[in-house]
């Protein structure tokens, strides 16, 4: 398995150094607060891993562990949208 193959490992570059994302133009795009925190978090939270992404992928993934009981699912919203539905019929 070459390097590129692995998720991790993906740079946005094709094997001859070509972008395969698409160029987005982005200054048109309106502005979400939420969203913009968020970038702002992970930036910081990058910063704070020296930029190392494996770091603050690693981070990402502890951070989960420690509040498994705090992350919700697409199953868990589906099944809470069945409950509530049940329960109004």
């Amino acid at each position: 398995m070459k390097a590129k193959d692995k998720a991790e490992d993906f740079d946005g570059q094709s094997d001859r150094g070509e972008s395969v994302l698409p160029d987005l133009d982005l200054s048109k795009a309106s502005r979400d607060p939420i969203v913009e925190e968020a970038h702002r978090i992970r930036d910081q939270m990058l910063a704070e891993c020296g930029g190392d992404f494996q770091k603050y992928m690693d981070r990402i993934r502890e951070a989960q562990e420690q509040d498994r009981d705090k992350i919700v699912t697409k199953e868990e919203v589906l099944r809470r949208k069945l409950t509530i539905k049940d329960e109004q019929s």
